[in-house]
Formats: structure tokens, sequence, C-alpha cells
């Protein structure tokens, strides 16, 4: 008899890509499904899509259910009553905008089952608007679990991948999350942490099953002064969270630069405005009390230092310029070599 998994998906205007997303999970390979869509009081045709969907994959139906939330509550509301509704042994998350590969549960099932994991990892690849993929370099280093839970905290995405989407949870390991997240932004990141800290076993299968598109108008994907205040806000409050989790296990002050490599990601909500005077300061005063040990912090590469120096001194626009203007040179006398 096959564990049941429940995969979850919130829905909030993406009718444009939700006919692909509804497709990947109706055409799973594993049979034993709950597939749960958590309308966020979308105002688009996304949920009539999905059950247009349904109607091709009769053997779904009864598998299938549809949350219509009272009020728009953000993605992180929608997938907690998601869980609520879930009756799975294990869960998955699955964003609208988003698809899997026809075997992405059946192989994650396969892997925790071998294993014996509390939380299974796989890799995913970047899907773009002129149909390109890119395999992400994230490959999450899951044989040391402080290690790992240490990578996590810091989001050193390339050892310890910060997304709810890419893994499979036995549903007991999610129900020992004790905070929850205070915005939209890094709510996966938060999760993610006490999962890492928690999980007895984790387990990490060295294959994209995830697709994820690439979307310029993506919640993550801040682009004026005021989304970038708000992203900077909502950042802040999950990073405040996660030191008071940390706080409260003792792990606070062992984890010191895993938390200012972590604020110091926050610090660049502001980092294309630096060239503003006014702006500039407001970089700065973001989590200031970390700008002195930027330069030290093991956690921290090269190219972080690097850009923390040059945003310091309002240099990035010209160091680019410079480098590109190199650049063209450098190929123009290819050019004319050839």
């Amino acid at each position: 008899m096959q564990h049941k998994v429940s995969v979850i998906v919130p829905v909030y205007k993406t009718e444009k890509y939700i006919l692909q997303c509804a497709r990947s999970v109706f055409g799973q390979t594993y049979s034993n499904l709950e597939i749960i869509f958590v309308d966020d009081c979308s105002p688009d045709s996304s949920i009539e899509v999905v059950r247009e969907v349904l109607g091709c994959f009769p053997q779904r139906k009864e598998q299938v259910k549809f949350i219509r939330l009272e009020r728009n509550g953000g993605v992180d509301h929608a997938r907690r009553q998601g869980c609520f509704a879930s009756e799975g042994e294990y869960l998955m998350f699955l964003d609208s905008d988003d698809f899997l590969e026809p075997q992405a549960v059946e192989k994650l099932m396969a892997m925790a089952l071998e294993t014996g994991a509390d939380m299974t990892v796989c890799r995913y690849q970047r899907v773009f608007a002129d149909g390109r993929t890119e395999l992400s370099p994230l490959r999450d280093e899951v044989s040391d679990r402080e290690r790992y839970l240490r990578n996590m905290v810091a989001m050193n995405g390339i050892s310890a991948s910060p997304n709810l989407v890419n893994k499979l949870f036995r549903a007991d390991l999610l129900k020992k999350i004790e905070v929850l997240p205070a915005g939209n932004i890094a709510e996966d990141w938060l999760i993610c942490v006490q999962a890492a800290h928690k999980a007895e076993r984790i387990a990490f299968l060295d294959e994209p099953l995830y697709n994820y598109t690439m979307r310029e108008d993506s919640a993550t994907h801040a682009s004026t002064i005021e989304e970038c205040r708000r992203t900077a806000r909502e950042d802040r409050a999950n990073i405040d969270l996660v030191i008071g989790y940390l706080e409260s296990k003792g792990l606070a002050d062992g984890f010191r630069h895993e938390i200012d490599a972590r604020k110091f990601i926050a610090k660049g909500s502001f980092s294309r405005f630096c060239d503003d005077p006014v702006l500039h300061q407001e970089w700065k005063d973001v989590y200031k009390e970390i700008n002195g040990r930027i330069l030290f912090n093991p956690c921290l590469s090269w190219y972080n230092r690097k850009m923390f120096i040059l945003n310091w001194f309002r240099l990035t626009s010209k160091y680019y310029s410079m480098t590109g203007a190199v650049r063209r040179l450098f190929r123009k006398n290819e050019n004319h070599a050839l």
C-alpha cells in the first residue's frame, strides 16, 4: 500500500501558468495522491482552468480538494490552510506557476522510504519565457546535519536551498514547526530552518524534479524603492523570528557568523539604489550593527565582500561601467585580430 502524499498548491492570479502546473501534478506516476488547491481569493480564472484540466484526468477526481479562502492572506497563509486540510503522511508544496517532472513524487517518495528521511530534497531547474531551461547550481549538502543547518541559517543557497517547493516532508515533521512566518518574503526560509533543525534524517536526490518559472512580476523580484522597503520589512521580520527561535534553542551565540551573513543578504534589498545619497544611507542603516563585521565573516564570499565595499563607497555603477567598457575593448581587439 502506497503512503499518501498531499500536494498543496496555493493559487493566486496564475491563469497564464496554471494549466501546465495542473497537468504536471495530475499526471504524476505516483498514484496515492491528495491534491489540494487553495484559492487565495484569486481574481482571475485560475481555478476554472484547473477544473477544466481535471476533466482530462478522471482517475484523479476523487483525490482533488478545492479550498476557497475568505480573504487574501498571502502564500504562507494559503499553504498553512492547505496543511490543515491535508490527510497525507507526506507533504509537498507546488507553486501554481511552476510544474513537476512526471516522476517527481514517485522518486522523492522512493528516496524517503529508502533512507527513512523526514525531509527529502531534490534539485530544480529554472524555466524562462522563451522556453530555455537552466539547471540550478544548488546541491543540498545534507550529510552533515549541523553544517546543513548552518548553511540554511546563512541562506547559503548553494549548499542548502531555502525553498519549500523542492522538498518532500513527513507530515509529522511539519507539525513540529513552532514559529510561523510574518510575511511573504523569506517565509520558505523560516520554515526550512526549523525543519532542518528538527529533522532526524535528511536525504538529497541529485536530480531536477521541480521546474521553477522565471516571472518578472514575481513577489520576490521587487523593482521600485517602495517594493524594496516592503521586501526589507518582511525579510527582517522573518530574520528576527529565526533569531528568536535559535535563542530559544540555545544556538544563537554559536551561529553568530551565519546570522550576520543572513542579515547581509537582507541589506541587498537596497543595493541597486546605492547611487542615491538618501537611499545609500538607508542601505547602511539596515542591520548597521554588522557593517564593521562583514569583511571578516567566514560565511561570506569574496564577491559578497567586494560588493559591500563598492556599495559602501557608492562605486557599484562606475565599477560595472568600467568592467563593461574593458570587456567591449577586448572583444573589439579580438575581432580585429581575426
